[in-house]
């Protein structure tokens, strides 16, 4: 757990420095970058840890037409794993802006690994998502964090994600 929280602390410092050094252009380029915790749903996930490192990138894709301008679609691709289990979605996401909140869902693909006897499994599954996130402004660089259920397929992948990005 310790060294998690570190790895965690370690990449939102990297995260900040690296969106400092970029946000001098002044031009957002639709990339967001999260780090994060995500914790399992599923007995046997648990028992390989009850927490695994998790991270993600997005990219706004097209900024929708509706009435308010606040809605947009984007790509995500996220990482997850521990010990014999992993899981890579692929989605593609609808997501609504009010103010500083944010809601999203999602769904596409999972490229995912399953720990199984004395192996493991991989598999391409359906996966999904839907949460909700908070953007805050630090210096010139948008900041986000953001709370997830993610789904898989296979009920052992399914879990909540908890995580704090930079917008790029």
């Amino acid at each position: 757990m310790k060294r998690t929280i570190t790895m965690m602390l370690g990449t939102a410092l990297l995260l900040g420095v690296a969106s400092s050094a970029l946000a001098q252009d002044n031009k957002p380029s639709g990339i967001s970058l999260r780090a994060g915790l995500f914790l399992p749903t599923d007995r046997g996930a648990r028992d390989v840890s009850d927490s695994w490192f998790a991270g993600g990138i997005d990219y706004k894709i097209k900024d929708m037409g509706d009435m308010n301008g606040n809605s947009s679609l984007g790509l995500s691709l996220d990482f997850t794993g521990k010990g014999g289990f992993r899981t890579v979605p692929l989605l593609l996401n609808y997501i609504v802006h009010r103010d500083q909140l944010y809601f999203f869902g999602g769904a596409g693909i999972s490229f995912s690994r399953f720990a199984s006897g004395g192996g493991s499994e991989d598999k391409t599954e359906f996966a999904y998502q839907a949460g909700a996130g908070y953007e805050f402004q630090k210096g010139q660089t948008p900041l986000f964090f953001e709370a997830k259920f993610m789904g898989n397929g296979r009920s052992a992948l399914n879990g909540f994600g908890f995580f704090i990005g930079a917008r790029l």
